[in-house]
Formats: structure tokens, C-alpha cells, sequence
């Protein structure tokens, strides 16, 4: 085998690099690097050695202690599909391009969610059945290991307002026009009228914040290889995170059931972590999401070009399937 990569897909990664790579996590060889792109600004690298596949995370909003705290916690993780993070020469955390990064071996999985976030793949009620009881398990152990998380960062409680005056600078930075500007005022109003409770307030909980599609491996049965990415653990408000999942896997879904919400519903009850009140405010909570999530697309469209109309079109049939749910 040639020791120089057959594919340098990611810019920056010379000779130095995948050396240092290589004698940091002790791989015989690196064959081949890969770049695969999902979700907003996360980069995975996928490595091809001598040694097996790998996944290199990329922690681009934390620093190293953060990043070996993430690293601790995954550890610690029992009786979950996660991939731990592998000891290298000086620890667990590698620096590539003065970016932390976290190397795992690779889960081969399904994804039911294309790179543009509005084509996804129908999951059947089975499937729902154990993303939601996956969501408890996991949560339910990261809430016994929080004590490990007190140098992680807290999730960011912007009021609607301020998210809203986000999405407005965003769209008059991007020189967006007319029709794509009334599209995206008119489905924050709509967002706006059904977020009841404007606070996420009270951050105790260690959560993954980012249980979506992209992020949940899965075999061709529906069952769960495995839960991907968590550079985005931080603290936050549980009930936001429950209901973030719950409009990503079920009302998100190209043929959405009120049956399969049901199913995310009484996982929730069953799981007895939260008090069931909290149910009440989930639609809030879904709004004040879609604001957010929109926000974010809009922020880094410089960057990675959205198809505005196709994406809120998407949010629209979701979020009415949802008020038809919760708002009968």
C-alpha cells in the first residue's frame, strides 16, 4: 500500500497532519481520509487505516477540557449504541488544524435525513418505537453523570423576540428577496402565535442537543446501530430537547401519525423524569424551536446555500401537523 492517501478531501490536511493523526492514536497506516458534511457546521472525517475505520468528530465550539470532558462522558455511557472514543498517545483529545477533534470507531447506519434537512425518509412506528425509548435511555444516564458536565456550556436562552430579530438581520445580510422575505416573516408570525411560554429557563440537565435525524444510526430493520455526535453536549432545558426530537423524528416524517406521537408521548410519561404537566407546553416549545432552527440555517447560508422555499415549506407541514395534534 502507498503510505500518501489515495483522497485529501479536507482542505488543510496534509502529510504533517495525518502523520501526527496516525502517531497520536498509534494507526499503522492512514489509506485513505474522507470529508462527510451533515447537519449545520459539524465535519466528520472518516479514516480508512491498516488499523480499522475510523470517525474523527470535530469540536469547533469547545476547547480541549470541554472536549475531554465530552470524552469522559461517553466513557461512561453503559448499555447504549455509541462508539467510545479512543485513547490516544496524550489522551483522548487530538488537535487537527487547532480544532479539537475525538476519534471513535466507525458505526456503519442508515440515515433518514438527506444533507438539505427537508427530504427525509419515512420511519415506521416500530422505529419511533426505539428512537424514543433510545432518547430516555441515554438522558436518563447523562442526567446521573451531570456532575461530570459543570465546565460544559449552558444552552443559550434567547427570548422568541430576540431569535426573531436574529432570522430579520440574517434575511436583509443575505440580500434575499421580497417573496422569499415574506415567506420566512409570515411563518415566524406563525411561530410566534403559538409559543405560549417564552423562556427555556432552568438548564440542569446534560443533554446530547442534537438527537436528530442525522445523528441516530440506523440498520435496515429500523433498529439502532448507533447515536453519533456529541460535540454539541452541553446543559440545557430537557423538555426543549424532548421536543426538539419529537418534531424532527415524528412530525418531520414524510407520512406523520398521530399514533407514532403517541408513542413518543407516553415514552415520555413512562420515562418519569419530567413532570407530565410539562406535555402542556411541547407545541410552545416546537414553535420557539422552528424560529431557531431557521436562524440557524439563515446564519450560515453564506457558507452552505439553502433552498429557503423548499425548507419552509417543510416547517410549515410539519408544524401544522403538529398543531393539528396539540392544538385540536
Amino acid at each position: 500500500m502507498n503510505n500518501k492517501p489515495s483522497e485529501l478531501v479536507y482542505e488543510g490536511l496534509n502529510q504533517e497532519n495525518l502523520e501526527a493523526l496516525r502517531d497520536f492514536y498509534s494507526m499503522q497506516q492512514i489509506i485513505k481520509v474522507s470529508l462527510e458534511t451533515r447537519g449545520l457546521i459539524n465535519t466528520t472525517l472518516h479514516i480508512l487505516s491498516s488499523s480499522g475505520k475510523f470517525t474523527a468528530t470535530f469540536f469547533r465550539s469547545k476547547n480541549n477540557a470541554q472536549a475531554a470532558t465530552i470524552a469522559e462522558i461517553m466513557l461512561a455511557l453503559e448499555g447504549l449504541p455509541i462508539a467510545k472514543p479512543i485513547r490516544g498517545q496524550n489522551g483522548y483529545v487530538f488537535n487537527l488544524n487547532d480544532t479539537s477533534a475525538i476519534v471513535c470507531p466507525f458505526i456503519e447506519g442508515v440515515h433518514t435525513v438527506r444533507e438539505d434537512h427537508t427530504v427525509k425518509t419515512h420511519i415506521d412506528s416500530e422505529t419511533h418505537r426505539n428512537v424514543a425509548e433510545l432518547f430516555w435511555k441515554l438522558h436518563r444516564q447523562l442526567r446521573q453523570l451531570s456532575a461530570l458536565g459543570e465546565n460544559l456550556p449552558i444552552s443559550d436562552d434567547i427570548s422568541a423576540e430576540g431569535s426573531l430579530e436574529r432570522v430579520d438581520q440574517y434575511t436583509h445580510a443575505l440580500d434575499l428577496s421580497v417573496d422569499h422575505r415574506t415567506k420566512i416573516v409570515s411563518f415566524c408570525r406563525r411561530c410566534q402565535e403559538g409559543i405560549t411560554k417564552d423562556s427555556k429557563k432552568d438548564a440542569p440537565y446534560l443533554i446530547h442537543s442534537d438527537f436528530e435525524r442525522q445523528n441516530i444510526l440506523l440498520s435496515h430493520d429500523g433498529k439502532i446501530n448507533g447515536i453519533v455526535d456529541f460535540d454539541a453536549l452541553k446543559k440545557g432545558n430537557l423538555l426543549y430537547e424532548f421536543a426538539h426530537a419529537l418534531y424532527n423524528f415524528a412530525c418531520c416524517d414524510p407520512e406523520p401519525s398521530n399514533r407514532d406521537i403517541d408513542i413518543y408521548l407516553d415514552s415520555f410519561v413512562k420515562a418519569g423524569i419530567l413532570p407530565a404537566e410539562g406535555l402542556g407546553g411541547i407545541y410552545s416549545l416546537m414553535c420557539r424551536f422552528c424560529i431557531e432552527d431557521l436562524s440557524g440555517f439563515l446564519e450560515i447560508a453564506h457558507q452552505r446555500p439553502v433552498n429557503l422555499q423548499k425548507l419552509i415549506e417543510h416547517y410549515e407541514g410539519a408544524l401544522s401537523f403538529a398543531h393539528n395534534y396539540f392544538q385540536p
